[in-house]
């Protein structure tokens, strides 16, 4: 339906619906991970990564 010649009012199925959140939800999923890949793409080209032995050495004293 139109109002004054402007979408006003969609009508859809359930089915239809919940196809279209599921679709936005796997859209922001990967919109998350490219961002957190382009950090830390960043960090490491500035020389702020970490080995994974210095990751698991944290992970490891954090436990404790």
């Amino acid at each position: 339906m139109t109002k004054n010649g402007a979408a006003e009012l969609f009508v859809q199925t359930a089915t239809e619906r919940e196809s279209e959140t599921t679709e936005r939800y796997i859209e922001r999923q990967a919109n998350a991970l490219l961002k957190l890949t382009m950090l830390a793409k960043k960090e490491i080209t500035s020389g702020q990564g970490s080995t994974p032995e210095d990751v698991l050495k944290r992970l490891r004293d954090a436990r404790t």
